[in-house]
């Protein structure tokens, strides 16, 4: 579980380098599984860290219960760039 949290947060870390001085950044990140879902109880306490972490910089907003849609919708949301990250 925390291998694959590890891998966002590489990633939301590359993300803050290349925004560098941007005042925020605001990461959509959808998942298929209920909001009392392990993961999803990790990934709040994972983007209040991160929140915490950069002073406000970074931002994880988090669309649990498939409100961006079932996974083949996330992948395809983040090809095409209007979704920022996905919990498949």
């Amino acid at each position: 579980m925390f291998k694959k949290l590890g891998v966002i947060v590489l990633i939301g870390l590359f993300m803050l380098s290349v925004v560098g001085g941007a005042s925020a950044i605001t990461i959509k990140l959808g998942n298929v599984l209920s909001m009392k879902h392990p993961w999803n109880i990790c990934l709040t306490g994972f983007a209040k860290d991160v929140k915490a972490a950069t002073n406000g910089r970074v931002v994880f907003k988090i669309y649990p219960s498939s409100q961006l849609g079932n996974e083949k919708d996330l992948i395809e949301g983040m090809r095409l760039g209007t979704v920022d990250a996905g919990l498949i």
